[in-house]
């Protein structure tokens, strides 16, 4: 998880994206895009739901999905 994490910044960051712009494009409360940033799952809900999260994430990112 911290591997997906650290990749998620980059990508985030690379595309000179805050957290705050991430949270409002997605809808996804800024607290948990920064769980899944530092790889933080036990703050993080149940797996099904985890994964649309970091679905919805990518997808924002345009980064690719078999990667992520």
């Amino acid at each position: 998880m911290k591997e997906l994490g650290q990749y998620s910044k980059t990508e985030r960051e690379k595309q000179n994206l805050s957290l705050e712009d991430l949270a409002s494009r997605t809808k996804i409360h800024i607290r948990k895009l920064q769980d899944i940033e530092e790889g933080n799952q036990d703050n993080l809900p149940a797996k099904v739901f985890c994964i649309g999260l970091i679905k919805s994430y990518a997808r924002e990112l345009r980064v690719d999905m078999g990667r992520v």
